[in-house]
């Protein structure tokens, strides 16, 4: 059985399918005691060597809500492909028009200067970058998504979004453990909207993001994006190079 890292939800691999689900919401928390004692009953080499920091705590230590990659690439993609390309069945894919009259809107908004990228079409929504995404679900999915989703649908996104925008800014600190309860009710309602098969990975690790901003600072504090930055530099630096 495959288990959440954080957790003790177990995930259940669908026949026929390299997907894992997570169909659970509460589950008790793993402990650093647990792990370190059923580390020292294997009887391999590979053991991480981590196990030799004894102030080091395997599971509040180790971040699964990384920005980029949990929430731009992982949700806020799963949803708007499967709205775009019908991959969040049974829920219907947009029409040709539909897409259409949404691309002309992303193409056409204005973006505060921070903002350095507009908004592409959706016809190349596959080579969407992760800044992309989360410009879209700050800046565009509210007034885009509303009447072009179910009120159902558009209820459900709502509370990732007020969830996101809330933990992604010490400002809104306050509101932080009310963030954690909207994401609980995101999760357990995604298989409601969706299908059950559609809880996968990143939908269940939600679930643990506000205890780790809580520990850690905001969601940009704990984002891969600035080491997508360096690599840029450093792929730059390795063109110029070869150049020579």
């Amino acid at each position: 059985m495959v288990c959440c890292m954080k957790c003790k939800a177990g995930g259940q691999c669908i026949e026929n399918s390299r997907k894992v689900i997570f169909p659970g919401v509460l589950a008790d928390k793993r402990t650093d005691k647990e792990f370190r004692n059923a580390l020292t009953k294997l009887s391999t080499s590979k053991i991480s060597p981590l196990i030799e920091l004894s102030k080091f705590n395997f599971f509040k230590g180790i971040i699964v809500g990384d920005r980029r990659l949990l929430i731009d690439l992982g949700v806020m993609r799963k949803l708007l492909n499967g709205w775009v390309n019908g991959s969040l069945d049974p829920f219907p894919q947009w029409s040709s028009s539909m897409q259409h009259e949404i691309s002309e809107l992303l193409i056409e908004m204005k973006f505060p200067s921070e903002i350095s990228h507009k908004l592409r079409s959706l016809n190349l929504l596959s080579i969407w970058k992760a800044d992309e995404l989360c410009t879209f679900l700050h800046y565009g999915s509210i007034a885009v998504l509303k009447h072009r989703i179910s009120n159902e649908a558009y209820q459900h996104f709502k509370l990732f979004y007020c969830a996101i925008t809330f933990l992604s800014s010490k400002a809104y600190e306050q509101h932080w453990e009310y963030a954690g309860q909207l994401l609980e009710e995101f999760v357990k309602k995604f298989s409601t909207i969706y299908d059950k098969y559609h809880l996968t990975t990143n939908v269940h690790n939600l679930l643990h993001i506000t205890a780790e901003v809580r520990k850690y600072g905001p969601l940009s504090s704990i984002s891969s994006y600035p080491f997508e930055e360096k690599f840029q530099n450093i792929r730059d630096l390795v063109t110029k190079m070869d150049g020579f």
